[in-house]
């Protein structure tokens, strides 16, 4: 949805404007992931283990979370709204009122009460239902800001409040679907304590997650204002693109990951998934790279044009972003839990040193290719030591040949723009990669075949 609003937003806001939109959106991820304190995966623990208590238990589980999320999510609002000149300054040049932080961190907070029901629904397994109660909050939301926006000139604040909207309507729209779960006459305090302890843990861990998506754009505000800010949005905007196939791809490939670490005969399929899903990922990488100056002058006014230049390098912090779905196996199977928090700070560190580096000399560029450089890096410590807890034996040369012709591919996309003799080096460097990645998924076919 924020891709099919970029038409409007961009004709509708200046870069700076947008810039503050974007951040707005970034500040809201990291509230919802300190309210959630690890309850979508708590609920989804514990609601398989009272299943055999029967229903009732089951309703007390989630009762108890609503509860426990509506208190302590209302406390982190208060204290947040208390703190907003903080964030003020770190993220917003000190340009917003506090009004505005009250309002946005309210929708986070309905936002995560909708998206407890979402959950369940999953864990129902009824995921058109948790599908409709998503893009029912999406769809309102964006279309509500729009109306808003376009009624009543008030910038900034319609987003923030067509957003708030969006998310009281769907909690109550989702928490009606689940009206069956919800049980308040009685109260179970064993859950506040089973809870807190499975979910204070993971703040860390969801914390340096955040920081590792969001550390580039938190910067380029801080270093070059929200102008730049507002363009290098666009051209992530334009890579999400890619990021929403990844998602797909992830949400798929988790349950079936997890069945095979089990066996032996599952590095296989792990090995064959890291060199497929790579190559599939690099060229339609190379693709967007060099679709992306055409797609930013049909959605976006010139002021944002030179946002493409991005494009092609987050396409490839996304797709690794996706590898670690592959690269960390062997560390969730021995519940390294601590290991996965220590990469994900390290990689913080190193994209940080990187970025405040290269802005200097190239500007939001810099702060792209910094991210892409902390990623690797994390993939790089998950599989080696994943590797000595679960040796899967990765394809690490034809992994390698696919990265390098993707990077060179869009590096001269950056270089030489997207002309005649840019569009037959993508075809090229398209087909070796999707070569090579069948060459190596034939060879593991015909093992799996003799085995």
């Amino acid at each position: 949805m924020n891709l099919v609003a970029l038409p409007i937003f961009t004709r509708l806001f200046s870069p700076g404007e947008y810039a503050f939109i974007d951040m707005v959106s970034v500040v809201n991820v990291l509230l919802c992931s300190i309210i959630n304190l690890g309850f979508e995966l708590g609920q989804g623990v514990y609601f398989f283990e009272e299943k055999k208590k029967g229903i009732q238990a089951q309703k007390e589980l989630v009762s108890s979370i609503f509860r426990i999320r509506l208190v302590w999510g209302t406390g982190v609002v208060i204290f947040c709204t208390l703190c907003f000149p903080v964030f003020n300054s770190l993220f917003f040049d000190n340009r917003l009122p506090w009004q505005y932080f009250l309002l946005a961190f309210t929708g986070s907070l309905f936002l995560q009460i909708s998206g407890q029901c979402a959950d369940l629904f999953q864990l129902l397994f009824r995921p058109w239902l948790s599908s409709i109660i998503t893009i029912s909050y999406s769809c309102g939301s964006m279309a509500i800001a729009i109306c808003i926006v376009l009624l009543f000139k008030v910038g900034v604040f319609g987003v923030i409040m067509g957003t708030l909207i969006g998310s009281i309507l769907s909690a109550i729209f989702a928490w009606w679907m689940a009206r069956d779960y919800l049980d308040f006459s009685s109260y179970n305090s064993v859950w506040l304590s089973r809870l807190s302890r499975f979910g204070l843990p993971t703040i860390p861990l969801a914390l340096a997650g955040w920081l590792v998506l969001n550390l580039d754009r938190i910067m380029i505000m801080n270093l070059l204002g929200p102008e730049a800010m507002g363009v290098y949005s666009v051209g992530i905007k334009i890579a999400l693109i890619l990021a929403l196939v990844v998602g797909a791809i992830k949400m798929a490939w988790f349950p079936i990951s997890l069945d095979a670490i089990q066996t032996e005969d599952g590095k296989i399929l792990i090995r064959n998934a890291s060199c497929g899903y790579l190559g599939m990922g690099f060229s339609v990488a190379v693709i967007i790279s060099f679709m992306a100056p055409l797609v930013m002058q049909i959605i976006a006014t010139p002021a944002y044009f030179k946002g493409h230049m991005v494009t092609g390098i987050l396409c490839l912090f996304f797709v690794l972003d996706g590898y670690l779905g592959i690269s960390q196996l062997g560390l969730l199977k021995n519940k390294k839990i601590y290991l996965l928090t220590i990469f994900a700070v390290v990689s913080v560190f190193v994209s940080f040193i990187a970025i405040y580096l290269l802005i200097p000399v190239v500007g939001v560029l810099g702060a792209a290719i910094g991210m892409l450089i902390g990623m690797i890096l994390r993939n790089v410590l998950s599989q080696i030591i994943s590797e000595t807890y679960f040796q899967v034996n990765f394809m690490n040369r034809v992994v390698f040949l696919q990265f390098i012709l993707a990077l060179v591919t869009i590096l001269n996309h950056l270089t030489y723009g997207s002309n005649i003799y840019s569009f037959l080096l993508s075809l090229l460097s398209v087909g070796l990669i999707c070569v090579q990645t069948y060459q190596s998924s034939a060879v593991f076919r015909h093992i799996l075949m003799r085995e």
